[in-house]
């Protein structure tokens, strides 16, 4: 861990300045909200209670919205027919993302930011955005611009599968398996197919009529991970 600690330091330098040293930039004002899932009994710890109190100072004095939550919501998205349990069965650390996402889909904010229950602001003179200005300065972007990967992978995850989950949206049924073959009877939703069928997604189509090719934006070192008894990548020609 400490190695770990070390290597961001190096990476990122701008993360072992003080905060303060963000206030002085005046950066324009944007749109923040602060999401909190503070799942806890009440009559066993006052933390939710001092929580949002907390975050109510700090977002008054900077015009942020808390949205804070007291009991674990639920995001349900296109993908959520392709899991084999109910949601309410995962660990609840996975309320995390749920909470982020239902904040994200409503589209009224710049910055989306998380914050555990159990963390405080201790410095509420450091506004949000002085922060991220000071990041960007330290880390600046890459010269390619990948914004419309990204937009065209958050239209293929919340568009779903086509017709048959077994699929995941990566190809139509009907077209076969002259790209993609699939190695078992039944694909469970699991991380790690997730992961994979969201890179082949990803692969640019060749022809209109919707074959994927492996080698398009597809790198050979992601090859093997993408090859196991589920998947097995076959290669186009052209």
């Amino acid at each position: 861990m400490a190695f770990l600690k070390q290597h961001e330091v190096q990476a990122e330098p701008w993360r072992n300045l003080a905060a303060r040293a963000a206030t002085p930039r005046g950066v324009a004002k944007q749109r923040v909200a602060i999401v909190t899932v503070c799942d806890y009994d009440p009559t066993q710890t006052p933390l939710a209670r001092l929580s949002k109190l907390n975050r109510d100072a700090y977002a008054k004095m900077h015009g942020y919205d808390v949205v804070m939550y007291e009991k674990a919501p639920l995001f349900a998205d296109p993908l959520a027919e392709l899991l084999t349990e109910p949601l309410a069965h995962r660990p609840p650390a996975w309320s995390k993302v749920d909470a982020l996402l239902e904040t994200l889909a409503q589209g009224r904010h710049d910055w989306v930011m998380w914050l555990d229950c159990d963390s405080f602001f201790m410095d509420p003179e450091v506004r949000l955005e002085e922060v991220v200005a000071l990041a960007e300065s330290r880390c600046p972007a890459a010269p390619g611009d990948d914004a419309a990967g990204l937009r065209e992978l958050v239209a293929k995850w919340q568009a779903g599968p086509e017709k048959d989950p077994l699929y995941f949206g990566m190809s139509r049924p009907e077209l076969g398996p002259r790209n993609v073959e699939v190695h078992s009877e039944e694909l469970k939703f699991e991380p790690e197919n997730a992961v994979r069928a969201l890179v082949l997604a990803m692969a640019e189509p060749v022809s209109r009529s919707g074959a994927i090719s492996t080698h398009a934006n597809v790198s050979n070192e992601l090859r093997p991970l993408l090859s196991d008894t589920r998947f097995e990548c076959v290669g186009t020609s052209g």
